[in-house]
């Protein structure tokens, strides 16, 4: 008789344990279920930053190099190519806030464009490009050095 008054009592903790158990793990459960949308599209805000930036490195690569082979072919003498290069760059100025500082860097005339034998070099250090979203911002600095063949 002593025995089967034990066993009820032992049967309300076990079946509270029980329910304890159901109630973490359905929040545990929300808990991923809620969290997984915030990281999926986070994620995809990062990545249309990226190709944002990998987009604005090679757009201001490209124009510089544009610029630079409408200064050579403009037929100006060695000592003038950089300020052909400035003025052609400053009319393609377009104030694209990803473009960085290139532009403000060649109005104050930080960069280099000379020619080497046949060839001409454009260098411009520490060019900066930014990607914006709501609050979030990347911004990547790199030297561009274009080299034009002849």
């Amino acid at each position: 008789m002593l025995k089967s008054k034990m066993n009820k009592k032992g049967d309300m903790p076990t079946v509270l344990l029980l329910i304890v158990a159901i109630i973490l793990v359905v929040i545990a459960w929300m808990a991923f279920y809620t969290s997984e949308r915030g990281f999926g599209e986070k994620s995809r805000e990062i990545s249309i930053m990226m190709k944002q930036l990998e987009f604005s490195e090679q757009y201001v690569y490209h124009l510089a190099e544009l610029i630079a082979k409408e200064a050579i072919s403009s037929g100006v003498g060695d000592g003038e190519l950089k300020e052909k290069f400035k003025e052609r760059a400053l009319k393609h100025n377009l104030n694209i806030e990803s473009e960085g500082n290139v532009f403000g860097k060649i109005r104050e005339d930080d960069f280099t464009f000379e020619k080497l034998g046949e060839d001409y070099e454009l260098k411009i250090e520490k060019v900066l490009v930014r990607a914006k979203s709501g609050n979030n911002e990347i911004k990547r600095n790199f030297d561009l050095t274009v080299r034009i063949k002849r």
